[in-house]
């Protein structure tokens, strides 16, 4: 059976207030939606030029750069240490810094939702916190049946920012152990939660099951964000947020510790947030 299309939450500037009110009906449930799309975000066309078509301008430009700098690409199944993989560092700076603007908008209203101070979960990420950048690109798949481009797995970060190929969809997100297609929003970015704002959130917000899927027709791209702690930060449930009514649900643990179980988890086929519940 084709998986369905799942309907996500768009936001812009006067969604959050509606989407508040929804939540705080469901407060004392088991959680509240992982994952909806930033629209109104800023004009993020700008990247588009710098994506497909920088792909082969980019294998020239490795050749003439060498190894000037390594860095983590993606290569679906895991972490390989290559060479420069960007079609435009200034695209990504630009990028980097109006996303991390839209992050932080994000962080403050879940801070609300959790009746925490505004700034609470924008602190958290400090300026020793870290930002993970990752480039993805799909090629057509002759067997698309046959072949994941990701594999299901969680993101080991706060939230995570996708910006996804505007023409040919490929992510799709787990519910109730069904799986469903994210639909294309033009100009807008799907957010979701990741593990570390699941364990801060004493289960509150759930971490999401994702997949990205193989096309046979066309070739894909996305551009990811995570948002992590500082690798020395505890990660843990908020002091606020552990009460009798809904007592410790996960362990404690360094960030930077939790990162390396993530990628020795991945590499197993399990969840890692599944070893931090109590």
């Amino acid at each position: 059976m084709l998986p369905g299309l799942l309907r996500i939450a768009v936001a812009d500037g006067t969604w959050w207030g509606g989407w508040r009110t929804g939540v705080e009906r469901r407060r004392r449930g088991s959680g509240v939606e992982p994952c909806w799309s930033a629209g109104g975000a800023g004009d993020v066309e700008f990247l588009q030029g710098g994506g497909r078509d920088g792909g082969a301008a980019a294998k020239a430009r490795e050749k003439k750069e060498g190894e000037k700098m390594g860095r983590m690409e993606s290569r679906g199944s895991g972490r390989v240490l290559g060479g420069p993989g960007v079609s435009d560092p200034d695209i990504l700076c630009e990028y980097t810094v109006r996303c991390r603007a839209v992050a932080n908008i994000i962080l403050q209203n879940l801070a609300k939702l959790l009746n925490l101070q505004e700034e609470y979960l924008t602190t958290m990420l400090g300026e020793k916190s870290l930002t993970h950048a990752i480039i993805n690109y799909y090629p057509r798949c002759p067997m698309p049946d046959h072949v994941l481009g990701l594999k299901p797995h969680t993101d080991a970060s706060m939230i995570t920012v996708n910006f996804i190929d505007a023409d040919v969809s490929g992510l799709q997100l787990q519910k109730n152990c069904i799986w469903y297609n994210v639909p294309i929003v033009p100009n807008a970015l799907v957010v979701n939660i990741g593990d570390v704002m699941e364990i801060v959130s004493n289960g509150f917000f759930k971490s999401l099951v994702h997949r990205v899927v193989t096309n046979a027709e066309k070739e894909r791209l996305s551009l990811v964000m995570f948002y992590a702690l500082d690798p020395e930060a505890e990660i843990e449930p908020v002091q606020e947020l552990v009460d009798d009514q809904r007592p410790r649900r996960y362990r404690k643990m360094k960030s930077k510790d939790y990162l390396a179980k993530f990628f020795d988890t991945y590499a197993t086929g399990k969840l890692a947030i599944d070893s931090m519940r109590i």
